[in-house]
């Protein structure tokens, strides 16, 4: 993914979504950028994305948060929930978006090979590694 951005102005990345297809609560423990250069985390909250939005994410904005009528049908910011102690129920039905505050700290460009997340199901604990690599640029992406 590549998003025009502007160095220190917070950005919104809302592609990584997930379901909890097990048998216990899944709960989040930890969200990080993977190889992260020029570009950093800020925080990170979830939405439950239902029927009512169409299935659709958050996406991606060049503000944090996005604009309200850039948000999927039925869901508005009040709705996150800090990403950090989260619980993604299981047998969820629903998808759970991860929604992050990124910024660019250098002037050109920031990168990152995704954004994980580690999470603890009973004493066992996991990484989910991000799927998309995340890159902003000042400017138009090509």
């Amino acid at each position: 993914m590549c998003q025009p951005a502007t160095q220190g102005v917070p950005q919104t990345y809302g592609l990584e979504a997930f379901k909890n297809t097990g048998s216990a609560p899944a709960v989040i423990t930890g969200v990080s950028l993977s190889n992260a250069d020029g570009i950093t985390l800020n925080w990170a909250v979830v939405f439950r994305i239902g029927d009512a939005s169409g299935g659709l994410l958050i996406g991606s904005h060049s503000t944090f948060p996005p604009p309200p009528a850039e948000m999927p049908a039925g869901v508005t910011w009040s709705q996150a929930t800090p990403a950090i102690g989260a619980t993604v129920p299981p047998g969820n039905t629903a998808v759970t978006n991860l929604v992050a505050s990124l910024t660019m700290t250098d002037p050109s460009q920031g990168h990152a090979d995704g954004l994980d997340v580690a999470y603890r199901v009973g004493a066992q604990e996991y990484v989910r590694r991000g799927m998309t690599a995340v890159n902003l640029q000042a400017g138009a992406c090509t």
